[in-house]
């Protein structure tokens, strides 16, 4: 028996300040929990300034005055933007659809078994 641990999501900290950005919005009051979750996310976004200020160096001063009870809706919208350009992009798994079929697997079977016969 051996167990296999899942790795550390390194963008676990800026999923969650997605979160919290999100409710933002609607209730704009921060914890000190959530504003603990935004600072990390705001140290994040901070190493990618000195690469690209232009597309990071806004999001940084927005969350700033987030941080500091300046909860706005284009500073969230700002800070978001960022965090959505640090976060990679989802791959797409497989699913499972009958709408597809049309038919398709009926039409196979009647044609396997005339050739079986």
């Amino acid at each position: 028996h051996e167990d296999i641990k899942k790795a550390a999501d390194q963008f676990e900290s800026l999923k969650k300040a997605i979160v919290v950005l999100e409710q933002l919005k609607y209730d704009p009051k921060l914890n000190s929990f959530d504003n603990h979750t935004l600072q990390v996310a705001s140290q994040q976004i901070g190493t990618r300034v000195a690469s690209q200020p232009r597309l990071y160096l806004p999001a940084v001063s927005a969350m700033r005055h987030i941080l500091v009870g300046k909860i706005a809706v284009a500073n969230i919208n700002a800070v978001e933007k960022a965090i959505q350009k640090l976060l990679p992009a989802e791959s797409m798994m497989p699913q499972s659809s009958s709408a597809a079929d049309i038919g398709l697997s009926q039409g196979y079977f009647k044609n396997l078994s005339r050739l079986n016969r």
